[in-house]
């Protein structure tokens, strides 16, 4: 074996965890806000008075069930108050569809944006998915190999982030991604 092989296979168990052989398992950290969830309120606000139950993104439920599914690790990154915080907790912990699809050790709130690409790191993240260019791009200059940027828009992202603009073509990406 070449140098250069051990170093593409060291690169690859670096990055992915195979699964029998199979297509890659990625660990995913996925934000809240806009992503799992409806929400048209200011992320910094501490009042919170919404049900987390009842407005879930079109797919979401569906799309964490095959992700998790298919074998990989997903985790909640999000950025919030500590008065949101609990209350998405809160709301998390009633609706057994999340709790048993992503148990709370995987829930990680920050109280700075900026911070997110710590909590990746913390979970060894491949992917990231977010609504926020701005953290997107922080996600990706901290070297996760994979940015989602949820939105509608029809803007052209930046080099290394990939558009989806629902949880169906979340999934579809990821499976793409895996090797």
């Amino acid at each position: 074996m070449s140098i250069l092989s051990f170093e593409c296979d060291v690169f690859k168990e670096q990055c992915h965890t195979k699964k029998c052989g199979e297509s890659s398992i990625f660990n995913i950290n996925i934000d809240i806000g806009n992503v799992a969830c409806k929400s048209g309120e200011d992320y910094e606000d501490e009042e919170c008075n919404i049900e987390y139950k009842s407005i879930f993104m079109e797919g979401f439920l569906e799309n964490i069930k095959k992700l998790k599914q298919d074998g990989h690790q997903l985790f909640f990154n999000s950025f919030c108050g500590s008065k949101r915080e609990a209350k998405v907790r809160e709301e998390f912990k009633k609706n057994p569809e999340i709790f048993n699809i992503i148990p709370e050790s995987n829930w990680n709130f920050v109280r700075n944006p900026k911070k997110k690409y710590e909590v990746c790191i913390k979970t060894s993240a491949n992917i990231m998915i977010d609504d926020k260019l701005n953290i997107c791009n922080n996600i990706k200059e901290h070297g996760i190999n994979y940015v989602l940027w949820f939105n509608k828009s029809t803007d052209t992202p930046p080099n290394g982030i990939i558009n989806v603009k629902s949880w169906s073509d979340i999934y579809i990406e990821i499976k793409k991604l895996q090797i």
